[in-house]
């Protein structure tokens, strides 16, 4: 019986990695600590969609899920930019554009009609999907700020800017809209 690959290489013991084109970097590299982050936010929006199969049936717990898994497979698109800097969608890289951007746009709206206005800020936790909604946002927020950090070293395109606040939006109107769906009630806080 053949024996499985390592998982494990040694080579990072030291702290050094490698890009996508072989150049050696720190692993605090912003580089790096963007597209790690790009991860951490993917593994928690899979999180959103584990909470939202175990919660409820039905249309919303529906496009609820299937939005979060296209949101993941755009993150991974964002990730595979951010490790492949001299990568280009004609090397059969995807990459997000406008219409990503414009697509969070429209299904934050949808996603908006009918919500009652915040008078209040909310408290996480109502519901497993409500809460993994926002845990996701506040990982979106970070991922944003990481790969901010990285633009101001190295260029980022503005899509990816866009696409990140977008998606930190979207994960808040979604917790709501799952809340409703779950009927029950948003806490909020009062001072």
């Amino acid at each position: 019986m053949a024996r499985a690959p390592r998982i494990y290489t040694r080579a990072g013991d030291e702290g050094r990695t490698r890009l996508a084109g072989g150049e050696e970097v720190s692993k605090t590299h912003p580089r790096i600590v963007a597209y790690g982050t790009i991860d951490e936010l993917n593994a928690s929006v899979g999180l959103v969609r584990v909470a939202l199969e175990a919660e409820g049936e039905g249309e919303m717990w529906k496009l609820l899920g299937s939005f979060a898994l296209e949101a993941q497979r755009r993150l991974f698109e964002v990730g595979c930019e951010l490790a492949c800097p001299d990568a280009s969608s004609s090397d059969g890289i995807p990459s997000i554009d406008e219409d990503a951007v414009r697509r969070l746009e429209s299904e934050i709206d949808s996603l908006s009609e009918g919500t009652p206005p915040l008078r209040a800020f909310l408290l996480p936790g109502c519901s497993p999907a409500e809460a993994a909604f926002h845990h996701a946002r506040t990982v979106c927020r970070r991922t944003e700020r990481e790969v901010l950090a990285l633009h101001e070293e190295i260029p980022v395109r503005g899509e990816i800017l866009r696409y990140l606040n977008r998606l930190s939006d979207y994960l808040f109107v979604a917790a709501r809209a799952a809340s409703r769906a779950a009927g029950v009630q948003e806490t909020t806080w009062t001072p």
